[in-house]
């Protein structure tokens, strides 16, 4: 809303006496709640209907301006205070706004305030004397208007005594633009009709009603323009209702198509809506009220008598005169969403929500109503179904020694069970009705993350599950498992949440054990290969230098006989051969004095050669020569899956492919044999068969690394390692 600066109200002279200048502000304003207020000093007084109105006793309000701020909606505070400094500062007689104020039950009352201002001689803003009038149920029904008011095919605006269209609404016309903002002699100013409207605008800002028919050419219309006046009776502006007659113009036939649609636009919503008279029968009632209430409607004041309902809350029987229909024709009150069981007429037991609004002519007389149902009968149900389910919990907790609780958003009140108060504050029943008790109790590690997820709980984006440790009073470290839940309004606003608690303190230990012994396990398998390289390396270097020489000089002595002994010659030949071939075999020299390049390309070469594969080494450019580990795992790797290539694949080609990039070293070996199901193989190697392939797998895990195999029946199988070279010690 924007600032009034209130003009209207007379100038103040020179201040009166404090009695006095109070009762003339206070005849300035409209008000509910009045407040007064020193602008020197910010001091701020209420007078006795702010408990009436908002909940708030006299000891409960601060005697400050900073009270109302920390009341006022967050969204609407900048907004409201801009208004009031602009007035203060400005030579303006007061302001007007409207905004949200928190009730004492935590709810939002929308209000209209006015406040006048009082100054001295020279100008300067001395006291505001203001009033806040609730007008919450106001705005409801502005609301739940235009919703009626976008359903029927006609157009109303309101304009101000400038002419100068303040609200604009329905589906009449529904091609034009909103024209708020916009006066009528700019939206008439190419009208044929400009004149006439203005001159029916003229006459309701004097109080007189009439009635037009207006033509552009293009549309026609039936406009009605009546004066608008406020609750004091003063007019304040006109209302314009515009009826397009153009399809009665132009064709009756179309007129009674649009009745049909209004009929059908009725038809089609999910909630039962009915339209009675001044007597009670019914004008008007739709196919989802029928359903609601057996298909039978009643006619008449008998529906009240005949009519089976019941406080959902209390259980007492609804009298016929408590019904909100009769209240909306006999008081123009206005109900909202009462919840009631009915027995129908076809005798099933249903809840709903039942709402009613008076209906009024141009004179303000109430001609009807209108009345709303919706059936939530299994919205209710499942709610109570719900809290049976909550004391179903209860009883679980006492038989597995878990923690429940449950927060009132709204009220900011904690409930316990004994147990769950255990879980975090051991023996302590000091501590637990304040939120700020828990945070406290959980590990300074933790808290962080708690205070995170909550936050994401309630926000609708995060899991309601969740690990963390808390510390007992004295001193003893516990885990606890979370599950919570969230219960929200129909906008999604969250009411209340509850869950449990678990020890798991046990569990995690048992968790960390094994992940202790995991790593240890990991550690000596480590150590096993290392040392199994090592002794690799030293057979090979025994078998090269030492049985090596032995035959090469039995070799020698042969040679020196006399007699040609070449059969002796070439065994020994073969024996020299064959242990080169298992010293290589064992620890290759070329993976030690030249790196892994030469020794993959000598080993994949030989072995290709030897099965008769055809074959392809793509060694890519090393920014580094790898650790020595790194070396030999991804060697060890090549060669188990070179032999199996060579048993099993029954392949013709086989690929193997080294690279670096990143930091990581990526070994790939392909070929076109019959392939294999991994997954069975997995299962095979996880129950001591398929060595070769648990043989890579532990040698890349213990790299840190990564092994994927891609394979089935049929297709060949590709086999890659990455090794990252950082984490592979030397």
């Amino acid at each position: 809303m924007q600032t009034n600066p209130t003009s209207s109200l007379p100038p103040l002279a020179s201040p009166p006496v404090v009695g006095e200048a109070r009762d003339r502000l206070l005849a300035r304003v409209a008000f509910e709640a009045v407040w007064e207020r020193d602008l020197e000093t910010d001091a701020l007084t209420w007078d006795g209907n702010l408990e009436s109105i908002f909940g708030y006793s006299r000891d409960e309000v601060a005697g400050h301006h900073g009270w109302w701020r920390e009341h006022v909606h967050s969204d609407d505070l900048e907004r409201v205070e801009q208004a009031a400094i602009q007035a203060i500062k400005g030579d303006a007689l007061g302001w007007s706004s409207e905004y949200r104020f928190r009730r004492k039950d935590g709810s939002w009352a929308w209000v209209a305030s006015r406040c006048a201002i009082e100054r001295d001689p020279h100008g300067k803003a001395r006291r505001a004397v203001g009033a806040m009038m609730d007008v919450t149920q106001l705005k409801e029904t502005e609301s739940r208007l235009r919703l009626f008011t976008e359903q029927i095919p006609a157009r109303a605006c309101v304009t101000d005594r400038d002419l100068r269209v303040v609200w604009d609404g329905g589906a009449g016309f529904s091609a034009n633009p909103s024209v708020v903002g916009k006066t009528v002699q700019e939206l008439f100013a190419q009208s044929p009709d400009r004149e006439r409207v203005l001159a029916g605008c003229r006459k309701a800002l004097a109080g007189e009603s009439s009635v037009l028919d207006i033509d552009d050419g293009t549309s026609a219309a039936n406009l009605h323009l009546q004066p608008f006046r406020d609750p004091a009776g003063n007019v304040t502006g006109v209302v314009g209702m515009a009826v397009d007659i153009t399809d009665r113009v132009r064709s009756e036939a179309d007129v009674q198509t649009g009745q049909r649609l209004l009929r059908q636009v009725v038809e089609t919503l999910p909630v039962g809506v009915s339209v009675v008279d001044r007597k009670g029968d019914i004008l008007l009632v739709n196919a989802a009220s029928k359903r609601i209430w057996g298909d039978i409607i009643v006619p008449g004041r008998e529906r009240w008598a005949q009519s089976a309902g019941f406080w959902h809350d209390s259980g007492a029987k609804i009298a016929p005169s408590e019904w909100a229909s009769i209240r909306a024709l006999s008081e123009g009150q206005t109900s909202l969403n009462e919840l009631i069981d009915i027995v129908t007429y076809d005798g099933q037991e249903k809840t709903i929500q039942n709402s009613a609004a008076p209906i009024r002519n141009a004179e303000g007389a109430i001609v009807g109503a209108v009345i709303v149902n919706e059936d939530v009968t299994e919205q209710v149900r499942a709610a109570e179904a719900l809290r049976d389910a909550e004391r179903l919990l209860v009883d679980a907790e006492k038989l597995g020694q878990t923690g429940s609780w449950e927060q009132d958003l709204v009220e900011e009140q904690i409930v316990n069970t004994d147990a769950n108060l255990r879980l975090f504050f051991g023996d302590d029943r000091t501590k637990g009705e304040r939120l700020e008790d828990y945070m406290e109790a959980v590990h300074s590690d933790d808290r962080a993350m708690v205070v995170r997820r909550r936050e994401e709980l309630l926000a609708g984006t995060g899991s309601g599950d969740i690990e963390y440790r808390v510390v007992w009073p004295d001193g003893s470290v516990h885990w606890i498992f979370g599950r919570a839940t969230v219960v929200r309004d129909p906008s999604g606003r969250p009411l209340r949440v509850y869950g449990t608690n678990a020890d798991i303190t046990e569990r995690k230990r048992a968790a960390e054990e094994l992940e202790r012994r995991t790593r240890q396990l990991e550690a000596l398998s480590r150590r096993l290969i290392e040392a199994q390289e090592a002794e690799r390396r030293a057979v090979a270097r025994e078998l090269h230098d030492d049985f090596g020489q032995v035959l090469t000089a039995l070799k020698l002595n042969l040679q020196r006989r006399e007699r040609d002994d070449s059969e002796s010659i070439a065994l020994v030949d073969g024996a020299i051969a064959r242990m080169r071939e298992l010293a290589q075999d064992l620890r290759p020299p070329l993976l030690d004095e030249f790196g892994l390049e030469a020794s993959l390309r000598w080993y994949v070469e030989r072995e290709a050669k030897r099965a008769g594969l055809a074959f392809t080494v793509t060694l890519g450019p090393l920014e580094q020569r790898p650790p020595a580990a790194a070396e030999t795992t991804c060697f060890r790797v090549a060669q188990e899956a070179l032999t199996n290539v060579i048993r099993h694949a029954q392949a013709r080609v086989v690929d193997v492919e080294v690279s670096q990039s990143g930091g990581i070293l990526q070994l790939i070996v392909r070929d076109d044999g019959q392939g294999f199901d991994v997954a069975a193989a997995r299962r095979r190697a996880a129950q001591g068969g398929s060595q070769g392939l648990l043989s890579m797998q532990e040698r890349v895990g213990l790299a840190r690394g990564e092994l994927e195999i891609d394979s089935a029946p049929g297709r060949g199988t590709s086999i890659r390692a990455r090794l990252p070279l950082a984490g592979i010690s030397t």
